[in-house]
């Protein structure tokens, strides 16, 4: 329902101002994320575009705040194991030629996506309603970790996705159930 007093009409629209603030300072976090991507990785256009979406969907979910905001915590925190480990591998000196990545880059893309996907889905036990969390963080976790491994190729980003999906779901499945109140 809709406040009919203008007072309350200004208190609710300064209250939003201030949420969305809130929200944008929390998702600044992305920014350092998304210039380690571009210093790294050899696609500027994939990571900037990742970059901003990642920004933008997490501000979303700081701006909603409860569930959402939770999620948006434990999804950075989890696609940042993503995020680097595979240019943990580059620097290591197995990088990337013209030709492609080697299965080093792969393989820790999909390491690092059952790590990411353990921590999602162990966070989303927690949670009173898992399945949301689970949807919100992961998808947080998973674009965060899509910019690792982005020099790997469709193969390494596919191979991180399908690692989180099959270490996350199941614990969030088996959640023990909790009754509201």
């Amino acid at each position: 329902m809709a406040p009919s007093d203008p007072r309350e009409k200004l208190a609710r629209r300064a209250y939003e101002r201030g949420r969305a603030r809130l929200a944008l300072r929390g998702a600044a976090v992305v920014l350092p994320m998304t210039v380690t991507s571009l210093a790294c990785c050899n696609r500027p256009a994939v990571s900037l575009a990742l970059g901003a979406c990642l920004f933008a969907v997490t501000a979303l979910a700081l701006f909603r705040g409860s569930l959402q905001g939770r999620a948006a915590g434990a999804g950075l925190l989890a696609g940042t194991v993503p995020l680097l480990l595979p240019l943990a591998v580059r620097w290591s000196g197995h990088g990337c030629c013209a030709d492609g990545c080697d299965g080093t880059w792969v393989g820790a893309c999909l390491g690092a996506g059952l790590l990411a996907g353990a921590l999602v889905g162990a966070a989303a036990r927690r949670e009173r309603r898992p399945v949301p969390f689970l949807l919100v963080a992961g998808s947080l976790a998973a674009v965060a970790g899509a910019m690792g491994c982005v020099p790997a190729g469709v193969g390494g980003v596919i191979a991180m996705m399908g690692a989180m999906l099959v270490a996350s779901a199941p614990q969030a499945m088996w959640a023990p159930a909790r009754r509201p109140g």
